[in-house]
């Protein structure tokens, strides 16, 4: 800090900041020279941002003496009343949202204040959308004259209109650092401070008259931008450890994960004494973890469905009470509710499906029952915000929030910015005094949502930040990233709600290209002066789209990024792999399986083991099954068991063709629907929260008429009777064992192939033959059965049950079985009867090759065509999309190569 400016700080003067960043670095300046003059107690500096600094001299005033003086809205509040306002003429204006324009309203208004256009606004031609803003802005200002209220936008022109207040001590001397540009409402009260005595100067921010080094780089593209940037603070800091980097990046807001990413990756935290990164932009209190989850929660209070992933998050949440000593218990429960949950579940369904969960959680089922019990009746409340707040905060509390483990530093400061804000409700009291469960959720998460919360953290030597955070503040090194010519200087953007002609006869610089210009170049000016050492970077190219760099840093000079970032800094990566000592282990062959008992998968084990081997290894051997995702109503899987448990009953009825034909059409309609009310009543009794009375009414009627479609389709086939249903077998797949159970087998009575039994697989889904060619079977389950007696078996056949494609596929020995099952294509001179024991034996050849490289531990991730990795679940466990990935660049490669 300047020696002069010191002794000015500390004589009593008053400093004013445009922003809360640049005067918190001001008064860590001033508090660093004052102990390295060996001071250990000294009186703090007065040092403001603009917007403090006049709420402080507005409370100053009233406290005074000023009957006159109005209350302070807080933005809450001003919220409130700029929805009302909107929210009136919704309908007429055919609004889509009332808050989003609320929110566009109050930026007008506050811009229109700042710059003195308020009271020229009806004096010129007005726009639709200006027109519309005026009249809602005369209801706004109506609402806070009846309520005796004022608002931040107009408080600098109501405390110029007061500055000879009696009692009240103005300050003597004002100090402006930081301000590159100064609006009109800034410039009146300064200059009524001015004429009341007060002494108002700018004082310069700048640590350098220029930079000492200053240098342009040109980065592949914004990733590797942040990355180089984030390699170069590195080396400053380990060639310094004490210097201070600074980072600007003009869309931090969006690139904020990003920046964070990319920092700790490369400054190490903990390693050489080197901190992450200090990014000055905070985030929504919505996206903080704790806020996240106790919002989650008491959205569930208003009695209505929440997506199943939500309560997902609840059941795992570290912050609800008992979450430590139950952390295994809650991951099973989640899996288990996936069994029995629908897509959306209220309070009342979830709870009573943790009731009826195979695994159990009783700390969190005591918990959400205690916060059942707390929220109970509250929909049909309208009553003040102060008590939705105070009833939140018990909602909470019942729920064991925020959890039994102790609070990182971080979480306690979130926790205390929640917590203030549901106590910031009863400040609305006086602009809404009541509203329903409904409003008030929406306008906490709304709150929240606009609430941008950093949590405050030692001082670290990295900082970054937005470009306006960064006007004023100086360092030892600067690097200035994203200055490409589309994005700097900034593109003109007048506000829509006020007349542009009025924005650009005021100077405000977002409403003309020319007058962002010459803002941008000063603050370009000031980065110059920032820093001994500044580096300007820009991307060149943003996907197919090649980059320009600014016009107002071509004059820098353009040196190599080598230049800027060593060598050794800029590849770690490759110094650590040239490093590496490699160890191979064979990873596509698992131990031999010990075949003592049948496999209790089934023939699921081959089915997976011809889709790919490490899919068969992993489901059936490690046991690795992907978490079930609930869907509305039932999946495909449950609809196709309760179509088969109906067509079991039916055929236990009717036993064969004869019989069924026999049935008249009103006889037939009765035995189908009774029997599927008898499946039905099952199913309700077994999974009682899916089978809801209306879902069952829907799922009665689709099967009736699919059955009954179905059963036509069996009066066109030869004579037979059903001999087994739903029958289990072990059968034998070369060396493996295997429990398998048969949907069904009927008994041929007429015809070449008389005497001879078909087996029939019930299919919901798409079937086809093609699925038994070749070495690795897509369906095997109908050729295992058949080789479990092949001397018996005489068809095979897919009963597709679906009503866009009703009928058999399948193959037999001899035709005329069944419309849409032929027999195998012969080879030349070969007989029907010949070309079916070929298929046999190519079947059995294929199933105990299948078999057996599952008993070897055949393991390899080998899928057999793209639709294999289509059907799976265990992507991330074999990450076959990096190999298919390294293929296609492969191929790329080779391509350009080629070219």
């Amino acid at each position: 800090m300047q020696p002069d400016l010191l002794a000015r700080l500390a004589g009593g003067a008053t400093l004013l900041t445009p922003n809360r960043r640049l005067a918190q670095h001001y008064k860590d300046a001033f508090d660093a020279a004052q102990r390295a003059a060996g001071l250990s107690v000294w009186h703090s500096a007065d040092i403001l941002p603009w917007p403090a600094f006049v709420t402080r001299c507005f409370e100053g005033i009233a406290e005074a003496g000023d009957d006159s003086a109005p209350i302070l809205l807080s933005n809450e509040q001003a919220t409130v009343l700029w929805d009302q306002a909107v929210a009136r003429a919704a309908v007429d204006a055919g609004l889509l949202s009332v808050a989003q324009t609320a929110a566009q309203c109050a930026s007008a208004w506050s811009l229109a204040h700042a710059w003195q256009l308020w009271p020229r606004m009806k004096s010129v031609p007005l726009s639709d959308d200006a027109r519309a803003f005026a009249a809602w802005a005369d209801a706004y200002e109506a609402q806070c004259r009846r309520a005796g209220c004022i608002d931040d936008a107009r408080l600098p022109d109501w405390v110029a209109s007061r500055l000879a207040t009696e009692g009240w001590q103005r300050p003597m001397q004002l100090l402006l650092a930081g301000f590159e540009l100064r609006t009109a409402a800034q410039n009146a009260l300064l200059a009524a401070f001015e004429s009341a005595g007060t002494q108002v100067e700018e004082v310069d921010s700048a640590h350098q008259p220029s930079a000492t080094t200053a240098r342009r780089v040109v980065c592949a593209d914004a990733d590797v931008e942040l990355a180089a940037a984030a390699r170069w603070a590195r080396a400053r800091l380990i060639a310094n450890p004490a210097a201070r980097v600074g980072v600007v990046v003009p869309d931090l807001g969006e690139r904020r994960e990003d920046v964070l990413r990319i920092f700790a990756s490369a400054l190490k935290p903990g390693d050489d004494g080197v901190a992450a990164v200090d990014v000055s932009l905070g985030i929504a209190l919505t996206e903080w973890p704790l806020v996240h989850d106790a919002l989650m929660l008491l959205d569930a209070g208003r009695e209505r469905p929440l997506a199943f992933a939500d309560w997902s998050v609840l059941v795992r949440s570290p912050f609800l009470g008992g979450a430590i000593e139950e952390a295994t218990a809650r991951a099973r429960l989640d899996a288990a509710l996936r069994e029995i949950c629908f897509a959306e579940e209220t309070l009342e369904g979830i709870t009573g499906a943790i009731g009826r969960a195979r695994f159990a959680a009783p700390v969190f089922a005591a918990r959400l029952n205690a916060f059942k019990a707390a929220a109970a009746g509250a929909n049909a409340l309208r009553i003040p915000p102060s008590e939705w707040g105070r009833r939140f905060t018990q909602w909470l509390q019942a729920a064991g929030f925020p959890g039994d483990r102790a609070l990182d530093s971080i979480e306690h400061q979130t926790l205390a910015r929640f917590r203030a804000l549901l106590e910031g409700l009863s400040a609305l009291d006086r602009v809404l005094p009541r509203m329903t469960l409904a409003d008030a959720l929406t306008r906490v998460r709304r709150l929240a949502g606009e609430t941008l919360f950093q949590p405050e953290q030692a001082a670290l030597p990295v900082q970054a930040l937005g470009i306006l955070e960064s006007a004023g503040i100086g360092f030892d090194h600067l690097w200035v990233s994203g200055l490409t010519a589309d994005a700097w200087p900034l593109a003109a953007r007048p506000h829509p709600f006020l007349p542009v002609m009025l924005q650009r006869g005021a100077g405000i610089p977002e409403a003309s290209a020319t007058a962002a210009l010459a803002v941008d170049r000063r603050i370009t000016e000031g980065w110059l002066a920032a820093a001994p050492e500044v580096v300007f970077s820009h991307a060149a190219r943003e996907g197919d789209r090649e980059l320009l760099p600014s016009p107002l840093i071509e004059s820098v000079r353009l040196v190599d990024l080598t230049d800027v970032v060593p060598v050794a800094e800029a590849d770690d990566a490759a110094c650590m792999l040239a490093a590496r000592k490699l160890e191979s282990l064979r990873d596509d062959i698992a131990p031999r399986v010990v075949a003592t008992a049948p496999l209790p998968s089934g023939v699921s084990a081959l089915r997976d083991q011809a889709a790919c081997p490490f899919r068969a290894h992993a489901r059936h051997r490690l046991r690795a099954v992907a978490l079930a995702e609930p869907e509305p109503g039932l999946d495909a899987m449950q609809r196709g068991t309760l179509l088969h448990a109906v067509l079991q009953r039916v055929w236990t009825e009717l036993q064969d063709q004869a019989t069924l034909l026999s049935q008249d059409d009103a006889a037939l309609m009765a035995l189908v629907q009774q029997a599927t009310d008898h499946v039905l009543t099952q199913h309700r009794v077994a999974q009682p929260l899916r089978a809801t009375p209306r879902l069952a009414r829907i799922e009665s009627a689709r099967l009736v008429r699919l059955v009954r479609l179905w059963l036509e389709v069996e009066k066109t086939r030869a004579p037979f009777r059903v001999e087994a249903m739903e029958e289990k077998r072990v059968v034998q797949a070369g060396a493996l064992p295997l429990n398998v159970r048969l949907d069904r087998m009927d008994r041929v009575l007429a015809g070449e192939l008389a005497g001879r039994a078909m087996v029939i697989d019930y299919k919901t889904g798409k079937s086809s033959v093609a699925s038994w060619d070749g070495e690795r079977l897509d369906e095997p389950q109908l050729p295992l059965y058949l080789l479990a007696d092949a001397e018996d078996v005489a068809a095979l056949a897919f009963a597709q049950v679906r009503l866009d494609d009703m009928g058999f596929k399948g193959l037999a020995a001899a035709p005329g079985i069944a419309r849409g099952i032929g027999t195998p294509e012969a080879m030349e001179g070969e007989t029907a009867s010949a070309a079916w024991q070929r298929r046999v034996t190519e079947w059995r050849d294929a199933i105990t090759a299948l078999g057996d490289a599952f008993i070897a531990g055949q393991a390899a991730v080998d899928p057999k065509s793209p639709k294999s990795c289509e059907q799976c679940d265990l992507h991330r466990l074999c990450r076959v999309a990096d190999r298919i990935d390294d293929m296609d660049e492969e191929e790329a490669g080779g391509e350009q190569d080629a070219s």
